[in-house]
């Protein structure tokens, strides 16, 4: 490819990484392509002072630099002390495939060997590096087509980063245990990359759904460190965009950087490109957009809601003796004449374009705020969907919850308790029901 200008939406890229030459600029590396990921000759990387335009691509490492590895996918870099460090995955001959680490005193040249830093009996890719307590940690994706169900493991660095302290070589998670919508038949886990935010611990990684769209999800440690049990989180992007990594601009402020599509779309054209998003951290959580917050929101302040009101009944129960009763999730009805049912067709235009799958139709419904139930019938021109807004659903379950409460549990309660009660529930409703509203104007 020629060195020019470029947007960044036109640069022909996938798993971008990006770091601050130092100097007022960026470096953005990643897994170069000329028509598909087997077939570049090199890492290559592009320079850019406003995160907008990119010149480039000029060579970091050739392919004769790389152990002659048959493909090169998603190199890293980090500068520790005065050392650049990358980490890339290699396939070379006679061995499985695995990550390995090189050093340089210069960002963008001189790059030389250091050797393989994840277990040679594993086949592995897209190692990424965290820093704890002086200390340094490899995690990397035990492959799938291995495993089966993809592995996320780590494995700790020895002090003169010359090789892997082999009995460190930890499970964190696995494929199956993100309980999002993921593909049943390519358990992947993919592209790693550790966040630190309030002394928590977050990772964001890769995997596909069943239309082979390109996930990007997160996780939480336990104990804000890499020992601890790993939460599944809600998920950052559902259309198609993965290999994620953050990084902060020169202001402090952080963004997210990804490719998009998972592969080259033959239909459209359309080739791996990086997108770059600011990324936000609100009510707990982190979102990309104004839309994704809003609905992260809701589903915060309902179990939050949910959870306070089943607290205040089971302390009621106890008082009362009434342990038998119970206040569950499963007992809250939403009557379906709150919700509109539309054609699978009609439901397609909210979005657009008609999606190639009714689960690609669902997940980009789901993305603008909407609340999907499926309805098959025996006729499969007449099935349909049954869609509603996020907040409509919350306000409508508040409401069974509170008559819940009015009607069953206070039937037979003291006056003072029962208004004591109502009033807190009014109350916190009166809370929801203004943020909500905050959110939709």
């Amino acid at each position: 490819m020629d060195v020019k200008w470029r947007k960044i939406n036109d640069v022909h890229l996938r798993d971008p990484f990006i770091i601050k030459d130092g100097d007022g600029g960026y470096i953005m590396t990643g897994s170069s392509t000329k028509i598909t990921i087997y077939d570049s000759d090199g890492v290559y990387y592009y320079h850019s002072n406003d995160l907008e335009n990119w010149i480039g691509p000029y060579l970091i490492l050739s392919k004769k630099q790389l152990l002659k590895s048959k493909d090169f996918w998603s190199p890293e870099i980090y500068l520790i002390g005065d050392i650049y460090y990358m980490i890339i995955t290699l396939s070379c001959k006679g061995h499985k495939r695995g990550s390995y680490l090189l050093s340089s005193k210069n960002i963008v040249s001189d790059y030389k060997m250091i050797g393989r830093i994840t277990p040679v009996d594993k086949m592995s890719l897209h190692a990424t590096l965290l820093e704890e307590d002086g200390e340094y940690w490899i995690t990397y994706c035990h492959e799938w087509k291995e495993c089966v169900n993809g592995e996320m493991r780590r494995v700790k660095l020895l002090p003169d980063f010359s090789g892997i302290q082999a009995d460190t070589d930890t499970l964190l998670f696995k494929a199956t245990d993100n309980g999002y919508k993921t593909s049943t038949t390519r358990l992947v886990t993919d592209a790693p990359y550790y966040l630190r935010h309030n002394k928590e611990l977050y990772i964001i990684w890769s995997t596909y759904d069943n239309s082979r769209n390109y996930l990007t999800l997160m996780a939480k440690s336990s104990n804000g460190k890499i020992s601890g049990e790993w939460e599944q989180i809600a998920p950052l992007i559902v259309d198609d965009g993965g290999h994620a990594m953050v990084f902060d601009d020169y202001s402090g402020v952080k963004h997210l950087v990804y490719h998009t599509p998972s592969i080259k779309n033959y239909i459209t054209g359309k080739v791996e490109h990086p997108i770059i998003r600011e990324l936000s951290y609100e009510y707990g959580m982190f979102g990309l957009n104004n839309i994704s917050m809003s609905i992260y929101k809701n589903m915060l302040l309902y179990a939050k809601f949910e959870q306070k009101l089943t607290m205040c009944f089971a302390k009621y129960a106890r008082e009362q003796g009434l342990e038998h009763l119970s206040l569950s999730h499963t007992e809250i009805i939403v009557s379906v004449n709150n919700f509109k049912k539309i054609s699978m067709h009609k439901a397609a235009e909210l979005v657009g374009k008609t999606p190639q799958t009714i689960t690609t139709l669902v997940t980009k419904l789901e993305m603008l705020g909407y609340v999907i139930i499926l309805k098959d019938t025996l006729d499969r021109r007449k099935s349909y969907i049954v869609i509603t807004d996020l907040g409509g659903e919350i306000a409508i379950k508040i409401e069974k919850i509170y008559k819940k409460l009015a009607t069953v549990l206070y039937s037979d309660v003291p006056n003072s308790f029962k208004d004591t009660h109502l009033n807190t529930v009014n109350l916190m409703t009166a809370s929801l029901a203004a943020d909500l509203s905050k959110d939709n104007n």
